[in-house]
């Protein structure tokens, strides 16, 4: 059976840390320790490999960690950078399911980081009907 490409753009816009004041762009809010829940929706039956885009602004230590449907994703979510970068991480097969989906970020408590997360894509393969 045939696949394709499918994807959905998930805008946080938000400030995660300890201290409002720490970074200057006020027209983003502060949100604390760890993003809103968002969620996403995939129609088709996702199948195959998967990936996510993460756009972040001064992110200083790597041990902030993302939540897909409730489960953390292994490995270098993203790692540390001044201004704002891109980067991908691969999901597991079978993480993403048919129907509602949740992402969620959150910061290493350990530490005095604040960051900020842009937008995230995530990408998916699903059966063409």
């Amino acid at each position: 059976m045939a696949t394709r490409g499918n994807f959905a753009l998930v805008p946080f816009g938000e400030h995660i840390g300890d201290n409002a004041t720490d970074l200057d762009l006020p027209t983003v809010p502060f949100v604390g320790n760890q993003s809103t829940l968002k969620s996403f929706n995939i129609e088709g039956h996702p199948v195959n490999s998967s990936y996510i885009l993460v756009q972040t602004y001064d992110v200083d230590v790597e041990s902030h960690e993302i939540f897909v449907n409730g489960m953390p994703l292994t490995g270098l979510n993203f790692p540390e950078h001044s201004g704002w970068e891109t980067w991908m991480v691969a999901l597991k097969e079978g993480l993403l399911k048919q129907g509602m989906n949740t992402i969620q970020i959150i910061r290493d408590t350990r530490t005095t980081d604040d960051f900020i997360v842009g937008n995230v894509v995530i990408h998916w393969q699903e059966y063409v009907p």
